[in-house]
């Protein structure tokens, strides 16, 4: 397979023999460690540097792909139920992971591994609604530097009492933040539930845009 690499800058180099070999070990160090290699194939180009295997992979066509960067999806599997509708805010349950390209996210929470921006989306399903009692539901993202929600106060559900609610946001999160989802139904007894299950009805999902 053919093979390109980009060499950084060589040190500039005196008039004193033994400092120039000095530079000169210096310099195959620098490479050994900055040497970006390209591998050519049919449909892909691997950017890989050496020491800390695949860095991304550019399709050709302009696609591009990064296996480090932070990215996530989890969803819960199973109902939880009876835990709000008295107004107790609950953090949603995300107990199966779909995927966690950079083993960030645990135990319901993401923790930032870098300092960015980052796309976050909940998608959440409350069962038995009853909009003759209950009055309001609010959903949220809360992250270490503030809190985003949304509101509704007038309740549309299906026949079985079933309603989903959304949130996406571009949240600035700093190296070691974290951020968890939580919703709370309000207005009558504490019977309301959150779905989950093998079909994807409650999902948080993640990833650093820049």
């Amino acid at each position: 397979m053919p093979m390109k690499y980009i060499k950084t800058q060589s040190l500039p180099r005196v008039d004193d023999p033994i400092l120039n070999r000095a530079l000169e070990q210096l310099d195959e160090e620098l490479n050994k460690i900055a040497r970006v290699f390209i591998d050519w194939t049919d449909a892909t180009q691997n950017f890989k540097t050496t020491g800390n295997g695949e860095l991304a992979g550019l399709v050709l066509g302009g696609n591009f792909t990064n296996p480090g960067q932070p990215a996530f999806l989890a969803y819960n599997s199973a109902h939880d139920l009876n835990v709000t509708g008295d107004g107790t805010e609950v953090t949603i349950d995300f107990d199966t992971e779909i995927f966690d390209q950079g083993g960030d996210f645990a135990a319901d929470t993401f923790t930032a591994p870098i300092s960015g921006r980052y796309l976050l989306s909940v998608h959440t399903m409350l069962m038995d609604l009853d909009a003759s009692t209950y009055e309001r539901v609010y959903l949220q993202i809360q992250t270490s530097n503030r809190t985003y929600s949304k509101d509704w106060s007038a309740l549309v559900y299906n026949n079985s009492g079933w309603a989903s609610y959304e949130l996406s946001v571009v949240a600035d999160m700093d190296i070691n933040d974290t951020v968890t989802c939580v919703i709370a139904a309000s207005g009558g007894a504490k019977s309301v539930d959150v779905a989950g299950g093998a079909t994807i009805f409650t999902s948080f999902s993640g990833a650093l845009l820049c």
